[in-house]
C-alpha cells in the first residue's frame, strides 16, 4: 500500500500534464486565426495596412501556396478585406489556379490610378472574381481588360468603372458572368468580350453602359446566354456584336434591353422573348419581341454598391420578363417584385397603382411607347441614348472617388464557389485532438507496459477516490 501511495502521484502528474497540453493545445488552434489559416485563404489588406497584401498573396499562389512577402503559406483562395486597393505597380500575372473574393461590391476597390491592370491569367488559371469593384484599370502584360482569364471563370457582383483598356475578356472555352455591370471604359474594346470558342458562356443581371462595344462575341463555336441584361447607351460600335466565324456558334438574348446607337451588328442573334430593342437591328422576331420601343431608362445610378440604369412602372420593361428570368436582379434584389418580374438588369420596387402604368404585370392596357430611330441611328431625345455618353472621366455618374455605396438590408453576395471563409481552421481542430488523444493513449500504453501491476492498481485506486 506505501508503494502504491508513493507511485500514484507520478501517474496523476503524468496524466495531468498531458490533459493540460490537451487543453493548452485546443485553447491555442481556436484563438489563433493564423495557426488556422496556416494553409487556408490568404486574408489580404490595403497596402498601407498591417498584413497580407494583395500582390504578395498573388506571387505566394504562384509559387505554389508557399509564404512570400508580408502573406503566410495559402491555398489558392483570396479574401480581401473592405477598403481601396491603390496600385502603385502592376499585379502580378496569375499563373497557378486562384480564387479572388473580395468583402462586397463598392465595399472592396481595387484602383488601378488609369496606369496599371489589374487581374490577367496567362492561362486557365483565374477561377472566380467576385464581390469587388476595379476602377481606372490601365493596361499591360499582353492585357487591354480589367479582367482578362483565359479559364472557365465565374464573375460575380463584380463593377468595372472607367477602365482605360476595356472591361472583362472570358476564356475561349466558357464562363459565368452575373450581377455585374461594366460602365463608362473609355477604350475601343467592348465591356465584355466574348471569344467563343467552344463551350457555354451565362451571361446574367449585367449592366453595360457607356463604352464602346457593350459585347463583342467572336466566335467559333460554343453558346452564348444573354438573360435580363441592360446594354445601353454603348454608342462607339454597337450592343451586341457577334461575328459568327465558324462552327455554328448561338447567341441567345432573353428579358433583356438593348437602347445603343445600333443595336445589333455582325451575324443574326436568337431572340428568346421579351426583349426591348430601341431599333430594329437584331432581326428579332414573334409578338413577345418589342423592337423600335424605347425602354425609358432612367441615369445610371449606384445602388447598393454596383451601377444600375433603372425603370419606373411607367417603362414597358415593367412587370414584362418571361419565366426565365433568374431570381434576383443585379443587386440581389428579389424577382418578381409586382406579379411578374421585369425586363432587364433592374427589377422595381415602387409597383404600378391600380388603374395604371403599363406592362404586362399592370392593370393599363396602354400600349408600350415607341421610338423612331434615323438613317443614322440616332435616338429618339426621349430615351437613353438623347444624351449618349462619350466615355470620357468627366462624365462619371459617381460622385466620389471611392464609389458610395447604398448599403442594403442583405450581406454582400457570395459566390457559392468562392467561401468567404476557410474550413481548414476546422481541420486543425481536429487533427490537434486526435494528436493529443494519440499522446494520452501512447503514454498510458508506456507506464502499463513499464509496471503493469502499479498501473492497474492506480487505475482502481483513481476510479474510487472519484
Amino acid at each position: 500500500m506505501t508503494e502504491l501511495r508513493r507511485s500514484s502521484p507520478t501517474y496523476r502528474t503524468a496524466f495531468f500534464k498531458a490533459f493540460l497540453a490537451f487543453v493548452l493545445l485546443i485553447t491555442a488552434t481556436i484563438s489563433h486565426p493564423q495557426l488556422a489559416h496556416a494553409t487556408g485563404a490568404w486574408d489580404v489588406v490595403p497596402d498601407g495596412d498591417s498584413g497580407c497584401h494583395l500582390s504578395d498573396a498573388i506571387t505566394a499562389n504562384n509559387n505554389g501556396g508557399s509564404a512570400y512577402g508580408s502573406c503566410p503559406a495559402g491555398d489558392g483562395t483570396i479574401q480581401m478585406a473592405a477598403g481601396t486597393y491603390t496600385l502603385t505597380a502592376n499585379l502580378p500575372v496569375i499563373d497557378h489556379a486562384l480564387t479572388i473574393n473580395g468583402s462586397g461590391v463598392g465595399s472592396t476597390i481595387i484602383d488601378g490610378q488609369d496606369q496599371y491592370y489589374v487581374f490577367y491569367d496567362d492561362g486557365p488559371y483565374l477561377n472566380g472574381v467576385s464581390n469587388l469593384t476595379i476602377k481606372n484599370a490601365g493596361t499591360g502584360a499582353g492585357t487591354s481588360f480589367a479582367i482578362a482569364s483565359d479559364g472557365s471563370t465565374d464573375i460575380d457582383n463584380v463593377v468595372v468603372y472607367q477602365s482605360t483598356g476595356g472591361g472583362i475578356l472570358a476564356s475561349e472555352s466558357g464562363a459565368t458572368i452575373t450581377n455585374t455591370a461594366v460602365v463608362n471604359d473609355s477604350s475601343n474594346h467592348a465591356a465584355l468580350d466574348i471569344p467563343a470558342f467552344s463551350g457555354t458562356y451565362n451571361i446574367t443581371n449585367v449592366t453595360l453602359y457607356g463604352n464602346y462595344i457593350g459585347v463583342y462575341v467572336p466566335a467559333y463555336g460554343g453558346t452564348v446566354n444573354i438573360t435580363n441584361a441592360t446594354i445601353a447607351s454603348n454608342s462607339g460600335g454597337s450592343g451586341i456584336n457577334f461575328i459568327d466565324e465558324s462552327g455554328d456558334p448561338t447567341v441567345n438574348l432573353e428579358n433583356s434591353i438593348l437602347d445603343n446607337t445600333v443595336n445589333c451588328s455582325g451575324s443574326a442573334i436568337d431572340g428568346q422573348g421579351n426583349n426591348i430593342v430601341s431599333d430594329n437591328s437584331c432581326g428579332l422576331i414573334g409578338t413577345s419581341e418589342h423592337v423600335n420601343t424605347d425602354p425609358e431608362l432612367g441615369a445610371l445610378t449606384t445602388s447598393d454598391g454596383t451601377e444600375v440604369l433603372p425603370i419606373t412602372y411607367t417603362s414597358p420593361a415593367y412587370a414584362a420578363a418571361t419565366t426565365g428570368a433568374p431570381p434576383t436582379d443585379q443587386r440581389g434584389v428579389s424577382r418578381p417584385q409586382c406579379g411578374v418580374a421585369d425586363i432587364g438588369a433592374y427589377e422595381q420596387t415602387t409597383c404600378a397603382p391600380s388603374g395604371g402604368g403599363s406592362g404586362s404585370g399592370s392593370t393599363s392596357s396602354s400600349p408600350s411607347k415607341t421610338v423612331s430611330k434615323g438613317s443614322s441611328g440616332t435616338a429618339n431625345a426621349g430615351g437613353a441614348n438623347a444624351a449618349a455618353t462619350t466615355s470620357s472621366k468627366t462624365d462619371a455618374p459617381i460622385s466620389t472617388p471611392d464609389m458610395p455605396v447604398t448599403t442594403k438590408g442583405s450581406a454582400p453576395h457570395t459566390h457559392p464557389m468562392i467561401p468567404a471563409s476557410n474550413s481548414s481552421s476546422h481541420w486543425s481542430i481536429w487533427v490537434g485532438i486526435i494528436v493529443v488523444l494519440l499522446a494520452l493513449v501512447g503514454c498510458g500504453w508506456f507506464l502499463a507496459k513499464k509496471n503493469p501491476k502499479k498501473f492497474t492498481k492506480f487505475l482502481r485506486r483513481f476510479h474510487h477516490s472519484r
